[in-house]
């Protein structure tokens, strides 16, 4: 499962209908507008003060990190620990809407 079906299965669980979800499809081109903190601060957004996560849910996130039980097993067969160990994982990440967030305001700069 993705997590754009984790996060439509998220929103029809927090009470949003599968007509409102496919017309939210629809307005944004295939991309429900509902990121976490950083996917909106890489989209030139800030989350406005005060506001707290509309919903959760627990998406894929990716590391290149071994994991612990990875180094745990390598240290109990007496082998190095591997530098590298790309793989996802869930972790439990907060969503907000287009109308929780603003656009970064640029610092102006002077000549």
């Amino acid at each position: 499962m993705t997590n754009s079906q984790i996060i439509y299965n998220a929103a029809l669980a927090h009470g949003f209908t599968e007509d409102q979800l496919s017309q939210l499809l629809e307005a944004y081109k295939g991309d429900l507008p509902f990121h976490t903190f950083q996917d909106w601060k890489a989209r030139g957004y800030s989350v406005k003060k005060g506001e707290h996560a509309l919903f959760t849910a627990d998406l894929w996130k990716y590391t290149d990190k071994p994991s612990k039980a990875m180094i745990q097993a390598a240290q109990e067969a007496g082998q190095d620990t591997p530098e590298t160990s790309p793989h996802y994982y869930k972790k439990l990440s907060h969503l907000f809407s287009f109308s929780q967030v603003e656009p970064v305001k640029r610092k102006a700069t002077r000549k």
